[in-house]
């Protein structure tokens, strides 16, 4: 019986990531790029997350670790790159965030991953990471997490940015401008997010 719950849950997922991706590449097509002064924080005109908790949780990163919400607690902002092991868009933001999460790390900003097909295919997702030697932590969301999550992104890759207390800063960044404009776009992020908080 457990086996059959873990297919199903297998079989739910793969067509979560099946309909996650063609919705990435259709938008992908429909939106360009802000450039970085165009960047809203606060503003939202779609669906206003802004002040809104990332959902709770208590997940495994790759390494089999027990990760929580809590995280947040212990930095000014976090960047969280909602990502699949499929999606090569996914991969260059993540190139990105490898990148600042390493010039920032001790300045109260991190970087937490979510992947999303990790619990399907755990194998490629930590192919990935070692491939691109990504340092910050990787979240393997169940099911649940997932249908959750689709409240606040419906496409890969999306990068929340989420305070200490959980809430959401500014809209979600989706796409990716290439790994050089990724990398412009989210220091332009850090620099009003933390500066608008002093």
């Amino acid at each position: 019986m457990e086996e059959k719950n873990k297919k199903i849950v297998g079989i739910i997922a793969t067509v979560l990531v099946i309909v996650l991706s063609i919705f990435s590449l259709y938008r992908g097509n429909k939106e360009k790029p802000k450039k970085i002064n165009e960047i809203e924080i606060g503003k939202d005109e779609q669906n206003s997350i802004v002040g809104k908790k990332i959902p709770e949780f208590k997940l495994n990163n790759l390494k089999g670790e027990e990760i929580t919400d809590k995280v947040f607690n212990d930095y000014e902002l976090t960047i969280v790159p909602m990502w699949q092991s499929t999606c090569s868009p996914c991969i260059t933001e993540l190139e990105a965030l490898n990148k600042i999460h390493k010039e920032y790390k001790d300045s109260g900003v991190n970087v937490l991953g979510i992947v999303i097909d990790g619990e399907v295919n755990e194998a490629a997702a930590k192919k990935v990471v070692d491939t691109i030697e990504i340092e910050f932590n990787n979240i393997v969301p169940d099911e649940d997490y997932i249908y959750k999550l689709i409240e606040f992104a419906q496409s890969t890759p999306t990068a929340f940015f989420i305070d200490n207390k959980g809430n959401f800063l500014m809209k979600p960044k989706e796409g990716t401008s290439g790994m050089d404009k990724d990398i412009e776009e989210f220091k332009a992020i850090i620099e009003k997010l933390t500066s608008s908080r002093d």
